[in-house]
């Protein structure tokens, strides 16, 4: 499995009134079929799992616990890909998140490689050493807590983009990717109090510097790759193995912004809690 981050909105209501039948509907794959193949046989220990499934479902569907939620996951994923594979990989996961938010389960957004996802965790990671000194965002949260994480990593991750725009693309302020981001700021402040905006920025403000010192130091290796771009293959010399791993840091920030935007409007108004389950 590829390192990807899945996050998940819940509705009880409707997972008590159709999940929880569902668990005990006979059929060909069925999940209690999954679920005993996935801890390995059938035992006393395995029922009692499966009826403190049930029990959270009817109690509340935010409950379930990481491995628990990872099982209907993969078995909506194998049912749904078992049944449809006259589909596209696009139109089969579209069926998938339809299905999995019609029984409650609401698979809403994915961020599907290693480099946006531990771009993810190291932003966050940030935010909860700058934010409050016992600030620690679990894999199961309340979505306020999650959207003023995403508040600061857009604005954190904009400020950057600013500084890439001029000193690695080297584009004026007002050019049209820069009003676009800016644009995006705004909305994104317009119901907050802009603490998590100002939190961005003082962190961007002690890191400005030493940023643009690293952008400038790509310059040999860009001169490198244009002297080679008619070239159909080559490599590069050890000494820029640093400078690579630099601007592919930078490159991985840069896309940040729309993932943060996307995240959040997909939250919307919910209040529930938000579970983010991490493959890697």
């Amino acid at each position: 499995m590829a390192e990807e981050l899945y996050f998940f909105k819940f509705d009880s209501e409707i997972a008590r009134e159709k999940l929880l039948p569902l668990i005990d509907k006979e059929e060909e794959f069925s999940f209690t079929q999954h679920f005993y193949s996935k801890y390995a046989g059938i035992g006393v220990e395995n029922d009692l799992i499966l009826e403190n499934i049930r029990k959270k479902i009817t109690e509340n569907i935010e409950l379930l616990s990481e491995d628990e939620l990872w099982c209907f996951y993969d078995w909506f994923g194998d049912k749904n890909y078992n049944n449809n594979e006259h589909l596209s990989y696009n139109d089969n996961e579209k069926r998938l998140y339809e299905e999995m938010s019609s029984y409650g389960l609401g698979l809403f957004f994915e961020i599907p490689s290693k480099a946006p996802v531990r771009k993810f965790h190291s932003l966050m990671g940030d935010y909860e050493y700058l934010a409050l000194a016992d600030e620690n965002i679990e894999k199961t949260c309340d979505a306020e807590q999650l959207v003023a994480f995403l508040d600061y990593g857009a604005c954190f991750v904009a400020e950057l983009r600013f500084v890439i725009n001029k000193y690695y693309y080297k584009e004026n302020d007002d050019c049209e990717d820069n009003l676009e981001v800016k644009r995006i700021i705004d909305e994104m402040n317009l119901d907050s109090n802009s603490f998590c905006y100002k939190l961005a920025l003082s962190e961007m403000e002690t890191r400005r510097t030493s940023d643009i010192a690293i952008i400038e130091s790509l310059s040999e290796m860009i001169k490198f790759r244009q002297t080679m771009k008619n070239e159909s293959s080559y490599s590069y010399p050890i000494e820029f193995r640093e400078a690579l791993d630099n601007e592919s840091d930078f490159l991985n920030s840069y896309y940040m912004l729309e993932v943060f935007s996307e995240i959040k409007k997909k939250i919307g108004n919910y209040k529930g809690k938000i579970a983010m389950l991490h493959s890697c």
